[in-house]
């Protein structure tokens, strides 16, 4: 006989061996493309979308906002959103800063219940400050809007709030 038919080859394997490495193939793929497609759809996302670049002198919420609006009303949106900007950002910033009291009353040893209760209270002082503030500018620029804007801003704003509360019970699985 001669060398080459000597060597083993892929006709003359138990048909386990194949069975096996036709599963373990099968396997990698599927997790190859399970890995891929969630890094695609990570990488599509809206926070990596060229769409979701924030407006110059608004922060992301404050975009988000804006995009929502007709193209027709968006500079009279912009006004409103950048006319009390600097109150914005003042509770914003008041807000981080009472964030990271509220972590550092939670640090120390022993505990002051005090100094970690007035914290947690000046930071929801601030949240809801900047909430009210956001609350605020989101009715006046739907004043702006016809009924069926409004409605189709309604629509935009329940799917975002929809998918908010499908990550937020993901996260809770």
């Amino acid at each position: 006989m001669n060398e080459i038919s000597e060597k083993p080859c892929w006709r003359h394997s138990p048909g386990w061996m194949k069975l096996l490495l036709i599963v373990s193939l099968s396997v990698t793929v599927a997790v190859v493309g399970l890995v891929g497609g969630n890094a695609i759809r990570h990488w599509n996302g809206e926070s990596y979308n060229s769409e979701t670049i924030n407006e110059p002198g608004l922060d992301r919420r404050q975009s988000r906002v804006l995009r929502m609006v007709p193209d027709a009303q968006k500079d009279q949106a912009r006004m409103i959103l950048l006319a009390r900007q600097d109150e914005y950002d003042a509770a914003r910033e008041t807000m981080m800063a009472a964030q990271k009291a509220f972590i550092e009353a939670i640090r120390q040893d022993p505990l002051d219940t005090e100094k970690l209760a007035t914290a947690l209270t000046e930071r929801r002082m601030a949240s809801s400050q900047v909430w009210n503030i956001g609350y605020e500018q989101l009715a006046e620029i739907a004043g702006l809007l016809n009924a069926t804007e409004r409605a189709e801003m309604a629509n935009q704003l329940e799917e975002r709030t929809k998918r908010w509360m499908d990550r937020q019970e993901r996260k809770g699985q």
